[in-house]
């Protein structure tokens, strides 16, 4: 899409909390397979901003953390005006660090396939 720029990738310094470093982390870190590539991107598409870009075989997923469910629903109605594919929202600074990957495996299980899963979940151990 071109009204997509992609920046260089995040520092871990510029990250705002400790879930989002972590996350970023685990995401650079796990080397699951060959149709797996991540990066750690930040996206403008006018106002928008994603801060994780995962390509799953020929899917794209874009992640975004966020600061409470109210700020997750109101950016995904602003969002679908602009995306077709998913965009999953990660509540962020609300939830302690175990119920983030909980909150994080249950989503990525609804999206994709389970041996990238089983894979991940060895990363998050």
């Amino acid at each position: 899409m071109s009204n997509i720029s992609t920046n260089e990738p995040l520092q871990i310094t510029e990250y705002q909390s400790n879930n989002d470093k972590l996350l970023a982390n685990y995401l650079i870190a796990c080397d699951v397979d060959t149709t797996y590539q991540k990066q750690v991107v930040n996206l403008y598409v006018q106002d928008l901003t994603i801060n994780f870009e995962l390509r799953v075989s020929e899917h794209i997923i874009y992640l975004e953390l966020v600061n409470t469910p109210e700020d997750a629903q109101a950016k995904k109605e602003h969002y679908k005006y602009h995306f077709t594919y998913p965009i999953l929202f990660f509540i962020d600074y609300s939830i302690p660090t175990h119920a983030f990957y909980e909150h994080l495996v249950r989503i990525f299980t609804t999206v994709l396939p389970l041996s990238i899963i089983l894979s991940f979940n060895d990363c998050l151990l």
